[in-house]
């Protein structure tokens, strides 16, 4: 009999080696997580996967990978039901219990409307041009200190 921390681990074995097969030519690295977190080797699991991704960007027959739109996207909300509520009246999405859907027409919309759930407010996002412009600004001005400091100590 398999035990199941085991059968979970070959079962995510079998989905990676089955989406290998949908996505032609995508390279993957599965994770076996039936090992146990004190005898995890996180430098030679590093390793491995720099390895991997060495040999994947190697591979001259990988191409991105873009699927076409339009896309249906359920986001299940691991807090729950009221975080799903919270963050889809705030961004006027639809919310079905702990799910929120997103549709979209291509997958830069899809990417744009995942970091708008996570990461961002609708305030915050107004700010991000004025914000990243004075942030940028004041980079500048504190690499032409730096200099005039250097050029002083010369």
């Amino acid at each position: 009999m398999v035990s199941p921390i085991r059968a979970t681990t070959v079962e995510a074995d079998f989905q990676t080696r089955r989406k290998s097969k949908i996505i032609e030519n995508i390279a993957v690295y599965p994770i076996d997580k039936a090992v146990n977190r004190q005898r995890f080797d996180v430098a030679r699991w590093r390793s491995d996967l720099a390895k991997a991704a060495e040999t994947a960007l190697e591979n001259d027959s990988n191409v991105p990978y873009r699927p076409k739109g339009p896309f249906r996207v359920l986001v299940k909300m691991r807090d729950g039901e009221m975080a799903a509520r919270k963050i889809a009246r705030r961004w006027k999405l639809d919310c079905r219990q702990d799910e929120i859907l997103l549709n979209t027409g291509d997958m830069h919309e899809l990417l744009i409307q995942l970091i708008r759930i996570c990461y961002l407010t609708p305030p915050v996002e107004k700010m991000l041009p004025l914000s990243l412009a004075a942030y940028n600004l004041w980079g500048r001005f504190g690499l032409a200190w730096m200099r005039g400091q250097i050029r002083h100590v010369d």
